[in-house]
């Protein structure tokens, strides 16, 4: 069975049985009202809004004030890596400051028997001696947007057999490529940097650290000035349109779900490590918006930061033509996946958007890592196009 079956079975698998925990949390809120306590703040759950491989997500609304927000509840069933892997997407939400990333409102991880809540934000133990193996629920406050994401608006507009208007398409997707811009760029504190070091980690990762993630850093690191700091590049890993939210009314795009976020750029040394981050891609970026290289990772090559820029442009073209680029109903699983590497997609025939929108997809989805743009010239040919409108 290949990564990205077994990727799937072991989703569904976790989907079947948070199915019944929200099928339970439905029936308690039909009573009286299902709550659940984060860092002693009470939430009741309003709904189900939606679900991944590894999370379901609720709106809840505050008993104290009123406000509703998203609950991401993620289950970490295989013990403390994934706790990790939870702790880094909370990490990636204080690490990347911008607008256009999601705003961390509030986290926390419990046993699996509700018990008291640790806070995430400073370093939380994620295995106890005495207890062994203990399952954790994750628990992640996030700003609730009502007008959805961009996969919404384009599941709507499918079903009215309508389209985006140029100028907000090419917004939102700006407003996206900011928040890539922002961990493209990220500075890495030259304290961090010691304190990885100290830790045991890899800047570079090997095949093993690297399927950790990076460690959870504490808050204080991040007030540190550029000053001391370089330029350590991270990757998103699974840019879509599901993963950009409409806020301001449905009028910006906002970046969210960091589960996949790494240091971009990886050293390949061996064909061990090219496995694992094949089958690590497999299992966390999802297969229409994944970029060839990660199909087939080379030895002696470093994946980078393009792998988001590939990603960009699959999302700008999902948005412009209501469909991923290499999703026909010719293409699955391994179809799909030669389509990507020859990067054999097409414009139709009737396009109503601009040259300026199709030369950015066109750039964006270049086969050759090396040649594709960088966020920056994504960004100036973007704004070129919206100048133009």
């Amino acid at each position: 069975m290949n990564a990205d079956a077994l990727g799937c079975v072991r989703r569904v698998a976790d989907y079947a049985q948070d199915l019944v925990y929200a099928v339970i949390a439905w029936m308690q809120c039909g009573a009286s009202g299902s709550k659940v306590k984060v860092n002693g703040i009470s939430y009741e759950i309003v709904r189900l809004l939606g679900e991944g491989g590894f999370s379901m997500v609720y709106l809840v609304r505050d008993t104290q004030t009123g406000q509703e927000f998203a609950l991401k509840k993620i289950r970490c069933q295989h013990g403390a890596e994934s706790v990790r892997e939870a702790l880094a997407e909370v990490d990636a939400m204080t690490r990347f400051r911008n607008p256009n990333v999601i705003r961390l409102c509030d986290s926390a991880v419990l046993a699996d028997t509700q018990g008291a809540s640790t806070s995430l934000r400073g370093n939380v133990p994620v295995h106890d001696e005495e207890q062994g193996s203990v399952e954790r629920i994750v628990y992640i406050v996030l700003p609730y947007y009502e007008h959805g994401n961009v996969q919404d608006a384009i599941s709507a507009h499918v079903i009215r057999g309508t389209r985006f208007e140029e100028r907000w398409m090419l917004q939102v997707f700006c407003d996206a490529c900011l928040a890539v811009h922002a961990m493209h760029t990220y500075a890495l504190p030259a304290v961090e940097m010691d304190a990885a070091k100290s830790d045991g980690a890899s800047l570079l990762f090997d095949a093993v650290s690297e399927l950790s993630y990076f460690p959870a850093t504490p808050m204080a690191t991040m007030q540190q000035t550029r000053a001391d700091a370089h330029i350590e590049p991270y990757a998103h890993r699974d840019i879509k349109p599901a993963n950009i939210m409409l806020g301001d009314h449905g009028r910006t795009g906002v970046l969210m779900d960091f589960g996949s976020t790494i240091r971009a750029r990886v050293a390949i040394r061996s064909r061990k490590e090219a496995i694992a981050h094949q089958d690590l891609a497999a299992e966390r970026s999802s297969m229409p918006y994944r970029a060839p290289e990660l199909f087939d990772v080379k030895t002696d090559t470093v994946l980078d930061e393009k792998v988001d820029i590939w990603a960009l442009g699959c999302t700008l073209y999902a948005m412009a033509y209501l469909h991923s680029p290499f999703e026909t109903p010719s293409t699955e699983g391994g179809s799909l996946a030669l389509a990507v590497t020859n990067g054999a997609y097409k414009f139709p025939e009737q396009d109503p958007y601009s040259a300026a929108t199709r030369a950015i997809i066109q750039r964006c989805l270049t086969t050759d890592p090396a040649a594709r743009p960088s966020i920056e010239e994504v960004i100036a040919m973007t704004t070129n196009a919206l100048n133009t409108l």
